[in-house]
């Protein structure tokens, strides 16, 4: 059951952070598909568990494409994220551009720009709008749909990253 998965990730990921703490590496948590910090409640739980140690590569496209309500995310994780992903899906879990979907990549931002302002975060691309060669290896993501269609991989990415550097203008 899901206490048994609860258990097997508290202690695998205290074995990690052990191990990175000896080499000075600070550890992030992304709220993969199909993990134990696929919810925005289980992520929080992980991260709370180790005080910080642990911080957070925030997907909010993932809960979107995972079909859990990407809403309650920031609120939950906002002392946590020190990185986002940036891939947007629709209600029915329908990879979109950003800024089409349900993930409130905007909402997102604009609160973490005003929560904090002083605050580094990196931002990493990450659409997933066309197959890619490859892109089976690195994920199961074999149940990936697209709404938009876009006849180079160049002009999908120029979508993703020309909404992102709207989003960002308006903050």
């Amino acid at each position: 059951g899901e206490g048994d998965w609860r258990g097997a990730a508290f202690e695998a990921t205290a074995r990690l952070l052990d191990l990175a703490d000896g080499y000075g590496v600070t550890l992030c948590h992304e709220n993969e598909k199909d993990i134990f910090g696929d919810t925005p409640q289980n992520e929080k739980a992980l991260l709370d568990r180790f005080g910080g140690r642990l911080r957070a590569v925030l997907d909010s496209g993932n809960f979107a494409f995972c079909r859990f309500d990407p809403a309650p995310a920031y609120g939950l994780l906002k002392d946590y994220i020190d990185y986002m992903h940036i891939k947007d899906a629709d209600a029915e879990g329908v990879i979109v551009p950003p800024g089409k979907g349900c993930a409130l990549l905007e909402e997102t931002l604009r609160s973490l720009n005003a929560d904090y302002p002083d605050r580094e975060l990196v931002l990493t691309m990450e659409p997933h709008l066309m197959m890619f060669t490859g892109l089976s290896s690195l994920s199961k993501l074999d149940d990936i749909k697209h709404k938009y269609s876009f006849s180079t991989p160049f002009e999908a990415f120029e979508t993703a990253t020309s909404a992102v550097r709207e989003m960002l203008a308006r903050l």
